[in-house]
This record gives C-alpha cells, structure tokens and sequence, in this order.
C-alpha cells in the first residue's frame, strides 16, 4: 500500500484553459521472434489517439518448439492494462539449431487528461484529488531464461511506479507484484480563497513498459542449458476510483473518469478532519464523522508511501464523530523520526487522505 501527496504551490500558475487539454490515447509496443523460425520476427507499435481498447496475441514458433509468445489489453474504459509474454527455449544438437524465443510487450499505456474545476470561496481545508489503483502481476525465469517489466502510474505531477524488475538467465527465480498505490493532488491549498472558479488540467496514465522475455544457450558449468521466461499481468494493472473534494467537477477526455462531483457522496460517507495538535510529540487524536455506519481503516504513512503503522483495520462504527490517537510508534512499538506522515482511512467504499508532522 502506498500513497504520495504533493503540494502544488502557486496555484494560480497551475490554472490550464480546458482549449489546452491534450487529446487521449492508448498505444502498445511488442515483438516476438524464435530460433530457426521462417520468415521474420512478429513485431509492431500504434499509438491510436482517440481510442479507448486495443488488444493483440502474437507467437513465433521456431526449431525444436522453441518459440516466444506476447498478448495485451488495453482497455481505457475500463481504467485497465493487462500484459504477458513468455520465451521457450530447447537446444538440439548439432548445431546451429540454438535456443532462442523472445515475447516482449515494451509497451502497453494509456494516456488521459483530466480538468478539475474548483469552485470560487475560502477553502479552509484546502481541495484535493486523489487516484488509486492496483499493480498486480508476476515475473519468472528458470536457469537458461530471463524476464523483467516496469509498471508506472501517473497522476498530475505524480508517479507511482515498481521501478525494472529483472530476474536472470543464472538462476531461477520469481518476482510477485501486489501493489496499493494512491496519488494525492493538491488542487488548491488549505487557507486559499478563490475569487472565481479555477480549472486545473492534470494528466492520468497508466502503462506497463520494458517487458521482456528471453531464453538463451547458457553453460552453468555443468553444460549448456535453456529455459522459460515469463511475464504474466493478466490480473493486470487497473485504475480503482478517481475522486476529488466535494464541489470539485471534474471530466476527462476520453469520458473514462466520468463527470460530476464525486466528492459528494463520498463526503455524506466520511468527512476526515484535521489532526490536533498539530504539529505534535507524540501523540496526536485523528477524528472523522461518518454519515452511516461502517467498517473504517486508518493506517499512517510516511512520504515515501511505505506503511508505518495501522491504528484501525476493519473496525466497525456507527454514524457520528468518531476519534483514534497514534503515539508516533510503528507497527513493531517503535518510535519514528521526525517529519511528514500521511494518515488514511477508509470507510465503505471512501478514502480521504490528510498530512501531519510529528516534531522532536
């Protein structure tokens, strides 16, 4: 779980006229290629501007089943990005029969924009927009093969990402990626009044990129070996919700984001108020109201996204004001630096976000 949050100073500079807005788009990059196979790799790019959905599966098959396989979907409607591919390789002698398969998606994206419109008035608790999401896939490899991918989401000036992930033809291993991530944008900043309404463009992107497999001769020592590559994302990278303070419109490009206020119902649903004291040393109270009753989590969160400590998980309450305290501890009992940290809670379907500083 993760979430990052950013303020967004000289708000009035930030302020994009809708002619401005950028149009959507989902493109995709692949190549597939075998040993000993006829003819010439299977490969192809698109950027299709405008559009919302493409998919494609392609294989090359060559000597001795070796072969190398990559499928995508990518589907803007549905705010999702499912990826795989898979290299296999045998070695036959004599030579020059080699082992060699290749399935590579180095690219499956998708790119909108989204205008918030805030409304005109002192906004004593600022107004925000927050995106989450889910990073859910695996990356594998046996002795003789390799695989890596990259998964990024984007959010205005944010990014949440799973950096390269590598495995390698010397050994045999497997990479799992089950990820949270939630991007907080500040629109306008708390204490800010707005003499007329203010529309901000922030852009929202979501892609898997550098996705290899390879399978390859590899000598271990104790002769030559080949073997399986394998990236397989088919549970995929997928956009949860896009929602933003209540009297905030908002509307993308494509349509995908939807139109409205959705800070509405989620604000009758949980309103999170602002910790006191602070700043604090070392314990602050956290209040939130809910309209109606609800299993509410509340966890802390430093500001590299990485969970410190969870106060309340799943716990049920009824409608009214409710409040939990944190020490300034972790999940393990220990006391935590000074600085910045972000708690969260989230209620039936809701989730607002709001910084705190813990000073020594």
């Amino acid at each position: 779980m993760n979430i990052l949050r950013i303020c967004l100073v000289a708000a009035a500079l930030l302020a994009l006229s809708p002619a401005m807005a950028a149009a959507y788009f989902v493109s995709f990059d692949y190549y597939v290629t075998a040993g000993g196979a006829e003819g010439a790799p299977v490969y192809g790019d698109q950027t299709w501007q405008d559009q919302v959905y493409v998919d494609g599966s392609y294989t090359m098959t060559g000597y001795y089943g070796n072969y190398g396989t990559a499928s995508f979907v990518v589907d803007m409607m549905d705010r999702s990005i499912s990826a795989s591919a898979h290299s296999h390789g045998e070695k036959f002698e004599p030579w020059p029969y080699t082992a060699v398969g290749t399935g590579r998606v180095n690219a499956a994206d998708f790119y909108d924009q989204v205008t918030f419109t805030c409304p005109a008035g002192y906004h004593p608790d600022g107004l925000f927009a927050t995106m989450t999401g889910i990073m859910q896939g695996t990356i594998s490899s046996n002795v003789g093969a390799g695989a890596q991918a990259q998964c990024d989401a984007y959010f205005g000036p944010l990014r949440f990402g799973t950096g390269l992930l590598a495995v390698g033809v010397d050994e045999s291993n497997t990479i799992v990626v089950n990820e949270d991530f939630t991007l907080v944008v500040e629109l306008v900043a708390p204490g800010a009044t707005l003499n007329n309404p203010v529309q901000y463009n922030h852009q929202v992107k979501l892609g898997i990129w550098s996705g290899m497999t390879w399978s390859v001769d590899f000598n271990t020592g104790n002769g030559w070996v080949t073997g399986d590559g394998d990236i397989d994302f088919t549970d995929g990278l997928r956009i949860t919700s896009l929602t933003a303070s209540e009297g905030v419109l908002f509307t993308s490009e494509s349509g995908a984001f939807g139109d409205g206020v959705t800070g509405v119902p989620a604000a009758r649903i949980l309103q999170l108020h602002q910790n006191a004291p602070n700043p604090f040393n070392p314990r602050t109270t956290i209040a939130f109201t809910l309209g109606e009753a609800s299993p509410v989590t509340l966890r802390v969160y430093d500001v590299g996204g990485r969970l410190v400590a969870t106060l309340l998980d799943g716990v049920g309450f009824g409608p009214g004001r409710h409040e939990a305290s944190w020490n300034g501890r972790d999940d393990a009992g220990r006391a935590v630096a000074a600085g910045t940290y972000f708690y969260r809670v989230d209620a039936k379907g809701s989730s607002q976000s709001r910084p705190m500083v813990l000073v020594k």
